[in-house]
């Protein structure tokens, strides 16, 4: 597995670190049969310069690029690669499964670059699935890590209008659909990894707030968000499609946390 959270991803999932790496070429040294691909930065860490659109493209499409090229000389039997649900773009309406084209804007540019890397490796006779990851709820950091705080303080509130999509699964559900993708018999080329109920990013905030008994009353309006964030908020704040996993679905696959309110009541 690659990541740049070694020693969490180690605890998660049980894995030893001897098989973790953050490293590309000492990852492809080990000769692995399967490739877990989860490295990356933060996309929604900082407002979207020209340098930290440089990083955040090394980090994806660099970065892979180096991996596949590693592991040409002894390629595993499949990969299973990260993507992001950003690649469907900022729009909220109507629902998107893994059928959708690409969308509009930096995100998803850059996931169907990152995505065409991954695919890459496909030459030399890999399986390769990418796994587009919605936002990944759970304790200990994360979105709800900075959500948490000010919501608990009650001056939690809806993102500009609030109609715009979260689409949202819990770790644990993260974990199970790499453990289904590792053996599943036919590896689909697309995963989303989402929840089968996306929300209202106004859903969303209704349900967090309950979840911590605390009042939503107080808004973040769409300009300031520009102001503060500028495109990365336009693209991430302010729109965000509602992404369904079909393909999950569709090999039977069972969501520990299907809805919102049964994910926030195992995680608070």
């Amino acid at each position: 597995m690659l990541t740049q959270s070694g020693p969490r991803a180690a605890a998660s999932l049980g894995l030893s670190p001897a098989v973790i790496f953050d490293d590309a070429e000492a990852a492809a040294a080990f000769k692995p049969t399967l490739v877990v691909h989860l490295a990356g930065a933060g996309i929604a860490e900082a407002r979207w310069t020209a340098k930290r659109r440089a990083a955040l493209w090394a980090s994806r499409v660099d970065y892979t690029r180096r991996l596949v090229d590693a592991l040409r000389a002894a390629p595993p039997a499949r990969m299973i690669a990260a993507s992001a649900i950003g690649y469907y773009g900022p729009a909220a309406h109507p629902p998107v499964d893994e059928t959708a084209p690409r969308g509009d804007g930096f995100a998803a540019a850059l996931c169907e670059a990152w995505e065409a890397e991954s695919r890459a490796l496909e030459g030399a006779g890999s399986r390769v699935c990418c796994l587009r990851l919605g936002l990944v709820l759970g304790p200990g950091g994360g979105l709800l890590g900075r959500l948490a705080p000010p919501f608990r303080l009650g001056l939690g509130g809806r993102i500009g209008d609030g109609a715009q999509g979260m689409s949202w699964i819990h770790r644990d559900d993260v974990l199970g659909l790499l453990s289904w993708l590792r053996s599943a018999p036919a590896l689909p080329k697309t995963v989303n990894g989402t929840a089968p109920h996306p929300l209202s990013n106004g859903e969303f905030t209704r349900v967090l707030g309950r979840a911590l008994a605390r009042p939503t009353p107080f808004p973040l309006p769409a300009p300031l968000v520009k102001i503060l964030f500028g495109q990365m908020g336009e693209e991430l704040l302010l729109g965000g499609p509602r992404v369904l996993p079909k393909e999950a679905e569709a090999a039977g696959f069972a969501f520990r946390f299907p809805t919102l309110p049964e994910a926030l009541g195992d995680i608070f």
